[in-house]
């Protein structure tokens, strides 16, 4: 009897603890169920999760000017961006003055960001306003790319960007917050970044916006 007893109390203080726990912390948010789905999906082999996307030349050049964008390391986008590596070697047949001159207005549209220009519009957006440095990036695929760039593909890149706040989000062009979109970067078969829209490099999938914060 006394044993039936002291499993009842148990039983009763787990109860009373999962609800204390619950009261203190809320209810699972949604990114934490959708976290959770996609690990038991990637665990149970239904979904391929982010971190084990295939390995290749043209996702770590991708990741590397993602990461240059976001940290505004002039050098490393510029290296890596084929537009970028055209103005300065014709800058460099008018002379060095030039061609530092060049690099100098380069690096200071790589790390401009202003309220006014983040507003993502038909012909696109600069890629600073995309992968900002509270964007959270996941890879989300690879692909053999667009066929009416300037250079052959190697592939194309996808990456979906996800802001945390609003405050600090990407903005659509009527001043909207995006809670996150999908993006590709497409890499040329010698290793630079192509540009894939009229305004920044980046090919947008305007069908991927979503608003659901």
């Amino acid at each position: 009897m006394k044993k039936d007893t002291l499993t009842y109390a148990i039983a009763i203080a787990f109860i009373a603890f999962g609800g204390l726990t619950l009261w203190y912390w809320g209810a699972p948010n949604q990114d934490f169920l959708d976290q959770q789905e996609r690990y038991r999906r990637s665990r149970d082999g239904g979904e391929v999760a982010a971190a084990e996307t295939p390995d290749s030349q043209a996702l770590r050049i991708a990741e590397r000017y993602l990461s240059g964008v976001r940290t505004g390391a002039c050098s490393q986008v510029i290296e890596l961006t084929w537009w970028m590596q055209e103005r300065l070697e014709s800058a460099s047949g008018l002379g060095r003055d030039n061609e530092r001159a060049a690099m100098q207005d380069l690096c200071e549209s790589i790390k401009d960001r202003t309220m006014e220009a983040n507003r993502l519009r038909p012909e696109g957006i600069e890629d600073q306003y995309v992968f900002t440095p509270l964007a959270q990036i996941e890879t989300a695929g690879v692909d053999t790319g667009r066929e009416d760039l300037i250079k052959p593909v190697m592939e194309r890149v996808w990456f979906i960007a996800s802001y945390p706040v609003p405050t600090q989000a990407l903005r659509d062009e009527n001043g909207t917050p995006i809670k996150s979109l999908r993006v590709g970067i497409n890499v040329s078969s010698d290793g630079y970044v192509l540009k894939a829209g009229v305004i920044g490099n980046l090919e947008i999938d305007f069908e991927s916006i979503s608003y659901n914060w």
